[in-house]
């Protein structure tokens, strides 16, 4: 049995055992750890640290809460076809919270740890999901369509010198999965 969106939990009666461990999902494109290093590179080249206003740690919050747990089942090749969809369903729902957290030109007003440490991820997703999971660009099935304050600050993100080298660091690595055999077509239409 697939668990959505566990970090690590203790669940009873999972197929007749007492009790199951269901360790944390692995990440193969190493996202927390890019947005760290994005965000390194941030100060690096501003020779400050980046901002941590309470917004920021609000949006981190959010994000982890509606986007990261679905997030797997982009790379997850264990993953039912069904059970695939229903969390690039849960996806879509959770990107429309974080939008609705989004605020100013970055995402908590200033540049902040924040933008650097979702950046990353928010690359993976407008690389994957119109390529494999069947998210059409400029539909409403689309990553940013409906999503006008994602998509400005994604494009205003892409403009970082650091941001831009991230890039080129994801782009790499997307040939760690075999994303032929994970492609499935999950339109998400919202009203």
């Amino acid at each position: 049995m697939i668990v959505r969106g566990a970090p690590l939990l203790l669940l009873a009666g999972l197929a007749g055992a007492s009790a199951a461990l269901v360790a944390p999902r692995p990440d193969p494109l190493r996202l927390e750890a890019r947005g760290a290093a994005l965000a390194a590179a941030l100060e690096a080249d501003r020779g400050a640290a980046l901002a941590a206003p309470p917004e920021s740690e609000s949006i981190l919050e959010v994000f982890s809460q509606s986007v990261k747990p679905p997030l797997p089942a982009l790379w997850e090749a264990s993953l039912e076809d069904e059970i695939r969809a229903d969390e690039i369903r849960a996806l879509s729902a959770g990107l429309d919270a974080f939008e609705a957290s989004a605020s100013g030109l970055y995402l908590a007003g200033p540049l902040s740890i924040a933008d650097a440490r979702l950046y990353p991820t928010v690359l993976l997703m407008h690389r994957v999901l119109p390529k494999y999971y069947g998210w059409e660009e400029w539909t409403d099935a689309a990553l940013f369509w409906k999503r006008p304050n994602i998509h400005a600050w994604f494009e205003l993100m892409g403009y970082e010198k650091a941001a831009e080298e991230a890039a080129r660091e994801l782009d790499a690595s997307l040939s760690e999965v075999d994303w032929s055999a994970l492609s499935l077509d999950v339109p998400v239409y919202r009203p």
